[in-house]
């Protein structure tokens, strides 16, 4: 793991770092929210490790103010990253941005819109196996069939009909 254990900084853990073995193999201190222990306590492997790290304070779970959900799912509007982030993923963004007040925060995670959403946050992140994003993306709905550009929640093209799918958006490009 890339992230420093360090008392001075709050590690928080969103599930890949669960997955990654990132609180069983550290000395460190962690915090998580109930969402993300939703997806990982699935499987009896990890829920005796997890309620011994809860027992032992390796592990504090705690959920996040609502305004800091709210900022972040503002931001996440903006850079069309809010239907790719599970309600795991808003609280483990949220309870950063509320942490980030207090002092130095990293989010543990390999989920590259919680990286791109927290990068545009100015929170700091650290991936357990992956490279991790190189520059924040602003994604853009695109029509596969006629090759028109849409904003908003829509899903369908008001052209043709065709589903729209995502990707990467360029400055320049017009949004109908």
């Amino acid at each position: 793991m890339a992230a420093k254990e360090d008392k001075s900084r709050t590690i928080i853990l969103d599930a890949t770092a669960f997955y990654a073995g990132v609180p069983y193999s550290g000395l460190g201190c962690y915090k998580t929210t109930a969402e993300v222990l939703k997806e990982v306590t699935h499987s009896s492997k990890y829920l005796a490790i997890i309620n011994t790290l809860v027992d032992s304070k390796r592990l504090v779970v705690e959920e996040p103010p609502s305004e800091a959900y709210e900022r972040v799912k503002a931001v996440a509007a903006e850079t069309k990253d809010i239907s790719s982030l599970s309600e795991a993923d808003f609280s483990v963004l949220a309870l950063a941005l509320h942490y980030s007040k207090e002092g130095d925060v990293v989010i543990v995670t390999d989920d590259y819109a919680v990286q791109n959403v927290a990068k545009v946050l100015n929170l700091q992140f650290t991936p357990t196996m992956s490279r991790g994003i190189r520059r924040v993306v602003r994604w853009v709905q695109y029509c596969p069939a006629c090759s028109q550009v849409f904003g908003g929640a829509i899903r369908y093209c008001p052209i043709c009909g065709t589903a729209l799918r995502r990707r990467a958006g360029s400055s320049r490009e017009v949004r109908y």
